[in-house]
């Protein structure tokens, strides 16, 4: 399956998708809004102002992913594996990003706000401008990590 296949199944209706494999996909301002992708692999993938928006994202792969301005708001990414994704300016408000990995992800500005971090690993992920105002970050890591402020955390 396609990329073409996969937009032109949920404009078709379609919401539902497990174990797709989507690498180096092209999904620009495609708009996901409250589908389910399972175990399914956005590798290397564009997806500049895509709208997860109250989607199922569970375990799915975003590694490398250029994810700018991309909506997540109300989404659940437990589980998901987002190492190195560009999340510049990403909408993440209320998300479920609990035991996420995170690691080296451009987060600088995104909007994190009220989202579930539980146990996500951040190490050296970048949150500079980020708002993460009301996040859970019980046993979340940040270590290495460039906070909000700036500052490097140890």
């Amino acid at each position: 399956m396609d990329v073409k296949d996969i937009i032109k199944r949920h404009e078709a209706g379609e919401r539902k998708f497990k174990q797709i494999e989507l690498k180096n996909g092209d999904f620009r301002k495609v708009n996901f809004n409250g589908s389910m992708f399972d175990t399914t692999s956005f590798f290397r993938s564009h997806l500049p102002a895509a709208n997860f928006k109250k989607a199922q994202l569970i375990s799915v792969v975003f590694e490398l992913a250029n994810l700018t301005e991309a909506n997540f708001e109300d989404s659940d990414l437990s589980n998901a594996f987002m190492m190195e994704a560009n999340l510049f300016h990403a909408n993440l408000r209320n998300a479920n990003l609990s035991n996420a990995d995170l690691r080296m992800a451009n987060l600088e500005g995104a909007d994190l706000s009220n989202a579930d971090l539980q146990s996500t690993n951040l190490f050296r992920a970048n949150l500079q401008g980020a708002n993460l105002s009301g996040a859970n970050i019980e046993n979340a890591s940040f270590s290495e990590a460039i906070m909000p402020d700036g500052s490097k955390h140890n």
